[in-house]
């Protein structure tokens, strides 16, 4: 096959040769951007003390381990001042 017919898009072989060189560039610029060391805070934070209350509310007897855990601030005390 001559240079001409095999660089046409409409070629099978041209295709499979785009779609490689596709994929190693997106394989090379994910490996790239997700081995980038990031450093995140957490949004939240758990103290011994409720890390201990979860733990014991999961050991209770007929714990569900479908649930979820609810996270909120109740009202009172400091406010922050």
């Amino acid at each position: 096959m001559n240079d001409k017919k095999r660089n046409k898009p409409g070629n099978l072989a041209f295709s499979a040769s785009l779609f490689q060189n596709t994929w190693f560039i997106s394989f090379l610029a994910f490996d790239y951007f997700y081995s980038m060391e990031t450093t995140v805070t957490p949004p939240v934070t758990l103290t011994p003390g409720a890390i201990k209350e979860i733990r014991n509310l999961m050991s209770q007897e007929g714990f569900d381990t479908t649930q979820f855990l609810r996270v909120g601030v109740k009202g009172g005390g400091c406010s922050g001042m």
